[in-house]
């Protein structure tokens, strides 16, 4: 729970119930085809699910190049995080959302980061080739990751100047409202590791073999082959939020006498189920 006592003006109100649930927003599309076989398209696995909950974060269905903190997303009964957009969208300058990093939430994972094949298929360039099938699970070795936050002053900087009162998109205003929309404070980032395809025996696959095509990567994707069964990660990823906020609150003034904003983690943990 996030407390403020507001003795400024109603627009830095505003801006601070604004700040508080802000961070950084860069978009960028992911190419995400369907897999030629549905044995390998339930992506998140309960113990790395429950990995994340144990430790305080909210996971995300697959590692996501597009979570980053200040991202808008919906969640829905018995679904993960979907995301919709960021507050760059919205018009907040990137160079005010820059993240920052911080040890606070930073954990060693005690279990094995497996998910299923199809989360390979997420990040950009990255399409199945006609022996995916053989593919089961993916497992990631995260080499660098650790929770990415914003920067509070330059967010209160840039809200309380008045030159910038009509930069925020009155259309992202509607699209704030929309139910079960929320904010993320803060994602965990993975700035560097690998994945591992395993067939159905949890044997590592070959991936660069004459006879057997498992997926197909393009010259600018967000993999790499490195060895005949290693994938390194050639952009950061995403793999769970936390103090996440009802994002039409960022719309409402706490109140000239102060107020109360709470996080909507728990309820989010809850519609898992």
């Amino acid at each position: 729970m996030l407390s403020f006592q507001t003795a400024r003006p109603r627009v830095l109100a505003w801006a601070l119930s604004l700040v508080a649930l802000t961070v950084t927003g860069c978009e960028s599309k992911n190419n995400v085809p369907t897999p030629p076989s549905a044995a390998n398209m339930g992506l998140l696995m309960q113990p790395v699910s429950d990995d994340y909950i144990t430790h305080g974060w909210i996971p995300l269905e697959a590692p996501d190049s597009r979570f980053v903190p200040g991202s808008v997303f919906m969640v829905k009964q018995g679904q993960p995080p979907q995301w919709l957009a960021s507050l760059e969208s919205c018009g907040v300058p990137k160079a005010v959302l820059e993240p920052t990093s911080s040890n606070s939430g930073q954990f060693t994972s005690t279990v094995e980061q497996k998910y299923g094949a199809g989360v390979v298929l997420k990040i950009s360039g990255v399409t199945a080739g006609p022996d995916f099938k053989k593919a089961r699970t993916a497992t990631i070795t995260q080499t660098e990751s650790g929770p990415s936050a914003f920067d509070i002053l330059k967010v209160i900087v840039w809200m309380t100047d008045p030159n910038n009162d009509n930069a925020f998109a009155p259309a992202c205003r509607q699209f704030l409202e929309q139910e079960n929309t929320y904010i993320a404070r803060e994602s965990y980032r993975i700035g560097s590791g690998t994945f591992t395809l395993k067939d159905e025996t949890g044997a590592a696959l070959n991936l660069s073999g004459l006879n057997v095509k498992i997926i197909e990567i393009s010259a600018n994707a967000g993999l790499k082959l490195t060895s005949d069964s290693k994938l390194q990660l050639a952009v950061p990823v995403f793999t769970a939020v936390r103090e996440a906020v009802y994002a039409n609150k960022v719309l409402k003034p706490l109140g000239e006498g102060g107020g109360t904003l709470r996080f909507a983690d728990q309820k989010i943990l809850e519609m898992y189920k």
